[in-house]
């Protein structure tokens, strides 16, 4: 199949943009994968997290009774009925185990006991990344996004807090498609 020339355009475009971007994303995921944290307080995680979102122009809050980090763009290129622009939640898990890492990894756990053995450090900076590609097109976009950085997903219940703290309606709307990267 043979995508139209804009789409086709569009599509190297974003691989290109994500192919310049992927160091910086290998980099906060080692940096994040040395300095893992357990559970619904991830403080080092959070700034690690706001840090890379800055400037990036998201309304950023973060959660009262937890480290989460929710952050949402206003797509530009909606014209629709305000009351039904649409809005999509992209959702990413920020915690790590309670595990000894042994892997000898130039980028191994610093802290004794912890580790992302779970690809959470990982799932942490593809969403920093698609926040960063996403902000590039903002005025492509035909509605919101809200990003979701989720501690406490290991046993921690994380989701129900961010939940009971208002990320489905950081928008005010709420989504009408959920992703979730596990």
């Amino acid at each position: 199949m043979t995508l139209p020339a804009s789409s086709a355009d569009l599509t190297v475009s974003l691989l290109d943009d994500a192919r310049a971007l992927s160091g910086d994303v290998v980099d906060l995921r080692h940096r994040l994968h040395q300095d893992p944290e357990i559970g619904l307080d991830l403080p080092r995680t959070q700034e690690k997290v706001l840090a890379a979102l800055d400037g990036l122009g998201y309304e950023i809050s973060t959660g009262k009774d937890t480290t989460s980090v929710t952050a949402v763009l206003r797509g530009a290129g909606y014209s629709g009925d305000e009351a039904q622009r649409p809005t999509v939640l992209l959702r990413g898990d920020m915690d790590a185990l309670p595990v000894q890492e042994q892997t000898g990894l130039d980028y191994s756990s610093r802290i004794d006991g912890a580790m992302h053995a779970c690809g959470h450090d990982l799932h942490t900076s593809m969403l920093v990344g698609a926040a960063h590609l996403l902000a590039d097109r903002r005025n492509q976009l035909a509605g919101d996004v809200v990003l979701m950085f989720q501690p406490g997903e290991e046993g921690f219940d994380g989701a129900s807090v961010m939940i009971r703290e208002g990320i489905l309606d950081a928008a005010g709307r709420r989504p009408m498609l959920l992703t979730v990267c596990t």
